[in-house]
Parts: structure tokens; sequence; C-alpha cells
């Protein structure tokens, strides 16, 4: 028995959900227990390791999930037509990963920073489109108790509770997807995150057709690592680093912060524009159009940008120190109350 495609959209991609043979579930109980133990903190929201800095049993039996004849059911259909068959399926064990998800109830009437990457409704990638190259991401839970956390594939209009053995994969680049909850306590999970890259039977004639899936590969690898780090330092950010690649992480997901940031960026190129030329605003169509000019209009609009969000980034932090400081205040006078 293999998996297969449950759900096709001509431009959202495919996804398929189901749930594991039990022969997989003492493996998922063990790396729910241990990964379980590993995390220090409970009350993080995302917590995540690779494959390869795992150890012992914990990677013995991600191995024997990851590596198991049942994800070969996802060359049948793999691309646009159900009729297509992937020839090449490559595992890409750098980009797998064991994963703790805990978000918050009514997390989305708080700053999410970091997490908003998972949270929020967004496709894990948008940067490739290599043709005949599909990557899929296959989610499986290690967990039960799950009662309220769903993940969403919005424009297939279906969505899924993740217990153990439970899975959904999807297409890494073209899937709209959010996770939602509904319950007002805590909900931790140990998802395996594993990811397959498939190359359409049409292009197994490319001369050196392994040199360009290995590049492919790649570049995936790459940008997933450097958004995992990235992302990873903004959750739940508690320094300036933290926050400054956490409001990155979330703030561009919402149209009204893109749409006033290009504001701002165009009013900022007028502005350098016009003391460039030292002409007054209505005289703005005398600006001679040299390549030097333009090229240091846009250098200077974009420090200006940089320099706004530093300052940004700056607040931010800073009126976290300072709740601290006042949480931190508060509990003192509390103590000393019921000292007296």
């Amino acid at each position: 028995m293999t998996t297969e495609f449950t759900h096709r959209h001509p431009t959202d991609g495919n996804v398929s959900i189901g749930t594991l043979s039990s022969q997989y579930s003492d493996a998922l109980d063990d790396i729910a227990n241990q990964y379980l133990a590993y995390i220090e903190d409970k009350t993080a929201t995302t917590h995540h390791t690779y494959y390869t800095d795992l150890s012992g049993t914990l990677l013995t039996n991600f191995e024997r999930i990851q590596t198991a004849d049942y994800w070969q059911g996802l060359r049948v259909g793999a691309f646009d037509q159900p009729n297509t068959f992937a020839v090449i399926m490559k595992n890409m064990p750098q980009m797998n990963e064991v994963y703790y998800s805990n978000p918050k109830p009514n997390f989305e009437n708080a700053p999410l920073y970091g997490a908003a990457a998972n949270l929020i409704p967004h496709r894990d990638c948008i940067l490739f489109a290599f043709p005949g190259i599909r990557v899929y991401r296959a989610i499986i839970s290690a967990t039960n108790g799950n009662n309220d956390t769903a993940t969403e594939f919005i424009n297939h209009g279906v969505e899924r509770r993740l217990n153990r053995g439970d899975y959904m994969v999807f297409d890494f680049d073209r899937t709209l997807h959010r996770v939602k909850k509904t319950g007002q306590t805590a909900t931790s999970r140990v998802l395996l995150k594993l990811h397959f890259l498939v190359l359409d039977m049409e292009y197994a004639h490319l001369p050196c057709v392994w040199v360009y899936v290995k590049f492919a590969s790649a570049c995936y690898v790459v940008y997933y690592r450097v958004a995992r780090y990235t992302e990873q330092i903004g959750t739940d950010p508690k320094t300036f680093a933290g926050f400054f690649f956490g409001i990155l992480w979330e703030y561009p997901f919402y149209p009204r912060v893109r749409q006033g940031a290009a504001n701002v960026y165009l009013w900022l190129v007028l502005r350098r524009a016009v003391q460039l030329v030292d002409a007054p605003l209505l005289k703005i169509s005398d600006l001679q159009s040299s390549s030097v000019n333009l090229i240091e209009i846009a250098m200077y609009s974009v420090l200006d940008m940089a320099a706004i969000y530093f300052c940004i980034v700056l607040w931010f932090w800073l009126s976290y120190l300072w709740q601290k400081k006042i949480y931190i205040l508060q509990k003192k006078i509390n103590d000393w109350r019921q000292s007296i």
C-alpha cells in the first residue's frame, strides 16, 4: 500500500491526506516521547531539530519513516495531470525535521513574529519554478490528543486535525494553507516533516539530468535552512535580532503593510529625486533620467527604508524590555505584599 493524491487543484497543486499503517505506531510513539522530553520550554510556540542533528533511536525511527516505500506513491500523478509520473523521486534529508508546534489560543489576535510563517495563510516557498520539478512536503503527527488544531488547505476547501499516524502531503511551492485553532487551552504537537523532490518523466531525456535535479535540490535546501534559521530567531523574540527577523517574517504577510511600505518607498524616491535635481515638486518632470541619478536615488531610498525599519525594530524591542521591567516590578510588589 502506498500514498496517493486525494485532492487536486489547477494552481494550488496536489494534496494527499491519510493515515500511516499501524506498523509505524511504535516508532512515532518513541519519537514523540523522546522529543517532548527534549523540549525544555513547553510554552514555546515552535521548536525544530533537523534530521541531520538527530541521534540514537530518535534517528533510526525517523529514518524508518522517511525511507518507507509508502511514499513512492507520490510518483503517480505528481504533476498537473493525474496520469503523470515522476521518473526521479529524491528524498531531501537536509530539510527533514522533527517539529514541536504549540500555537496559543486566539493566536490570530496577538503578534506572531517568526511563527507567522507557520500559522497564518501562506505558501512555504514562492521563489522557485524549475520546469518539470515539484517538491512535496509530508507532515506526519507523532502525538495524539489533538482536538482543536487543524491545518486548512484554503483553495482546496479541506482541513485535517492530525493525530498519531495521520499525515498530509502538499506542494511546497503552490499550496496555500494555514493552521486553525479553536480551543482555549494549549495543544502541543510533535510532527515529522519530510520533503521529496520529483522529476516529470518528460524531462528524463535532458542531458545531465541529475545535475539539474541536484542543483534544484540545493536551491531548496539553502532557501529552507536560511528561512528556518531566521524564522526560529524571530519566534517568541526577546532580543533585538529576534525582533528584527520576527517582524520581517510576520508583517509583510499583511497586504496593508506591504502597500504602506511601497507608498513610503515611493515617497522616499520622490523626495530623493527632488533633492538631486534641486527642483521644486512641480518641476519633477525636469529630472534627468541618467543612470547615475537613478542608481543614486534607488540606493539612498533603500538606505532610508533600512533606517526606518531599524527604528521600528528598536521601538518593538525597547517596548518589550519596558514591559518586562514592569512585569518584574509588579511581581516584586506582589511578593512583598504577600510577605507582610
